[in-house]
């Protein structure tokens, strides 16, 4: 139903494209587990051929939200030479992840079983 293809090219929209060639793998692993817990969550019976977008960005979000997590941990703070310095604020982009995956959350709540569980790594 959820295509690992068509969550990576919205994830590339996301991310302008700066995704770096040695995240590749990550990304299909973070995508790959995202579509298995989206899709082991949904209510038995339930229709989602309306809700399949919404669906397939929550993966994208759930998929950006680890993304954002992991690569946050792997950069510098901030960087200072001599007069001149440089912040990175890995903070804010890990809250912009987080209101897009509770957006999505939210978008396909009736299609998910009551508790969803999420999984935080890979």
């Amino acid at each position: 139903m959820l295509k690992l293809e068509e969550l990576i090219q919205y994830l590339k929209i996301i991310l302008g494209n700066d995704l770096a060639t040695e995240d590749n793998e990550l990304i299909e692993k973070l995508g790959k587990a995202a579509i298995e817990q989206v899709e082991s969550n949904l209510r038995p019976g339930v229709a989602v051929k309306d809700g399949e977008h919404n669906l397939l960005m929550l993966c994208v979000a759930i998929t950006y939200y680890q993304y954002a997590l992991i690569t946050a941990q792997k950069q510098a703070q901030a960087v200072k030479v001599g007069d001149v310095s440089v912040q990175y604020n890995g903070e804010k982009w890990i809250q912009a992840a987080q209101k897009l995956k509770d957006y999505y959350y939210k978008a396909t709540r009736k299609y998910m079983r009551a508790k969803f569980v999420e999984f935080i790594s890979v």
